[in-house]
């Protein structure tokens, strides 16, 4: 069963941030639809919470955990604009910023690149699908 959230109020930005934070998304993915005036980032979201001992060595485990599809939607867009200079084309979230006076959403990444959502209304919305696409092992201590 997936997973949503809808925030509906710059005062909830927080509750989207706090789970794209330091996810990976691609630019090749990301899209602008004029007609619904939606943007849709889909990215990756490793779900920590569903994780699997793999193996045990003294104090430490190996975990794998499922990495599934998630999409964050911005909805109301009237235009949205990418700028990247560093030609890289994948990117991880930081966070998003809203600017009430110009009506304008921004997102932050670790490696620059500039993203701004010029919006009508306020709503942005974050889909955790299902959809695995891949397992990431990882050492853990015991807890």
């Amino acid at each position: 069963m997936s997973e949503s959230i809808t925030v509906d109020s710059p005062g909830r930005l927080s509750d989207i941030v706090d789970l794209i934070h330091d996810c990976w998304f691609s630019l090749d993915e990301t899209t602008f639809s004029k007609d619904t005036g939606i943007v849709e980032i889909p990215f990756a979201r490793s779900m920590d919470k569903n994780r699997k001992v793999v193996s045990r060595l003294a104090l430490l485990k190996v975990v794998e955990v499922p990495v599934v599809r998630a999409i964050l939607r911005i909805h109301h867009v009237r235009e949205f604009a990418i700028q990247e200079t560093e030609n890289i084309r994948r990117y991880d979230f930081n966070t998003i910023i809203f600017d009430p006076e110009r009506k304008e959403l921004r997102i932050l990444t670790g490696i620059p690149v500039d993203l701004r959502a010029q919006i009508n209304e306020f709503r942005i919305d974050l889909e955790v699908t299902e959809i695995v696409l891949r397992h990431e092992r990882r050492l853990a201590f015991f807890s």
